[in-house]
Parts: C-alpha cells; sequence; structure tokens
C-alpha cells in the first residue's frame, strides 16, 4: 500500500524549462521559475516529515489510544525492578534459611554426640 500523503491539492510542481520555453524568458524569470520550484518541492518535503513527526508522536509521546511507548518502558523497568527485588529477598531468605539448617544440625550433633555414644556403649 503506497500512502502519497506528503502532496497537497495545492502543491502544483512547476516543469522543468525546456530549450523552447526557457529562449523566450529573461534570466531573472528563470531564476523565479527556479525559486519556486524549490519552494514548492520543500513544501513537498516539509510535509512529509511533518506527516513523519505526527506517526512518531502519535506511537512514543501520546500513545494512540494505547499506553505510550514511555509508559510501556517504564512499566518494563519497574517488572524488572520488582523481580529482581524479589530474587534478591527469595534467595536472602533461602540462605538464611539453609544457614539455619546447618547450623541446627551441627548444634544437635554436638549436643546429641555423647548420648549416641552413651547408647552405643551398653551392652
Amino acid at each position: 500500500m503506497t500512502e502519497n500523503y506528503g502532496r497537497r491539492v495545492d502543491d502544483i510542481m512547476l516543469p522543468d524549462l525546456d530549450e523552447e520555453v526557457s529562449s523566450h524568458l529573461t534570466e531573472s524569470q528563470k531564476i523565479n521559475i527556479k525559486v519556486l520550484q524549490n519552494l514548492t518541492s520543500l513544501n513537498t518535503a516539509v510535509n512529509d516529515v511533518q506527516h513523519d513527526v505526527n506517526i512518531h508522536q502519535k506511537l512514543l509521546i501520546t500513545g494512540n489510544g494505547t499506553p505510550s511507548l514511555q509508559e510501556r518502558l517504564r512499566n518494563v523497568e519497574t517488572f524488572v525492578d520488582t523481580i529482581r527485588y524479589w530474587g534478591r529477598f527469595v534467595g536472602g531468605a533461602i540462605l538464611l534459611q539453609t544457614l539455619a539448617f546447618g547450623g541446627a544440625v551441627i548444634f544437635l550433633i554436638v549436643k546429641a554426640y555423647p548420648l549416641l555414644e552413651k547408647l552405643a556403649s551398653k551392652p
């Protein structure tokens, strides 16, 4: 699908001068025609850029009915920060639980070892 959004109805590009027409024009008239051609070309180019800017404005800033790209990026950053926080929290909890369990096992072995020795030595 080709979009022709740069031209307006009043953008009339003057044709390039051929030899027959340019022979009857003065130099100032030729310069004026070239200036008009360039102005029309610039007007068309500005219209094209303006259309692209409007599209980018809709996508990046206003969102065009959906959250804008900036808001989506903020949401993704918040999600990543939340995942990172909970990952650290759960990792820290698992580490503390493992250390506490290991300490409890060592403590019980030290305290229960004499009792196990007595039980093992009784006939």
